[in-house]
């Protein structure tokens, strides 16, 4: 449900229409969602990741780079590489 089931393409016409918000809120998106897998990690027993491993603005670019190489792709696959490049961490 909401932004992550959006296409790459559509964040990129979303942020060119107006940067601030639609980042703020599709990055809001993809924190939520790397921190439901972390839980999910706890829960299992695995290690989560660090999602303080990167500076805001270096995973909002990670975000627009996935985006820009990949805009067929739903939003969320974005978010799931941001995720798998965050440092794991110790449970």
């Amino acid at each position: 449900m909401g932004v992550g089931m959006s296409s790459c393409a559509e964040f990129a016409r979303d942020y060119k229409r107006n940067p601030d918000t639609y980042m703020a809120m599709y990055l809001s998106w993809a924190q939520g969602f790397m921190s439901a897998i972390n839980f999910l990690k706890r829960v299992t027993n695995k290690p989560p990741h660090n999602l303080n491993g990167l500076t805001l603005t270096d995973q909002q670019m990670r975000l627009q780079f996935y985006c820009d190489q990949n805009p067929l792709k739903p939003f969320f696959y974005a978010a799931q590489d941001l995720w798998d490049a965050l440092p794991e961490t110790k449970h």
